[in-house]
């Protein structure tokens, strides 16, 4: 099975190929945050949005609580929150954000 930190790393290859940036979301003051906040470039002629907060987790991981109640007030704010738990769940979300949400 594969382990969180590898659907992380993978993750922040694939948006630096890209030309963005994911930066690790560190003691950001309680409990629940998203692991990455993702910022990539507009794709040309899109209103594609530009930047992510993405939880990786294993195929079979489980959001907490907490992550579920961040995650929900993130969402209520209109910030867009994605949760990744495998290679292919990567790859998915770099071609949808592409071409369009």
């Amino acid at each position: 099975m594969i382990r969180e930190t590898a659907v992380e790393k993978y993750l922040k290859r694939e948006v630096e190929k890209r030309g963005g940036h994911a930066f690790k979301l560190i003691g950001v003051g309680f409990r629940g945050w998203p692991d990455r906040f993702v910022l990539l470039p507009r794709p040309p002629r899109t209103r594609v949005r530009t930047f992510y907060l993405i939880e990786t987790k294993t195929p079979v991981g489980r959001l907490s609580e907490h992550q579920k109640r961040i995650h929900n007030l993130l969402v209520e704010f209109g910030i867009y929150v994605r949760v990744l738990s495998s290679i292919p769940d990567v790859d998915k979300f770099m071609e949808y954000r592409h071409y369009g949400e």
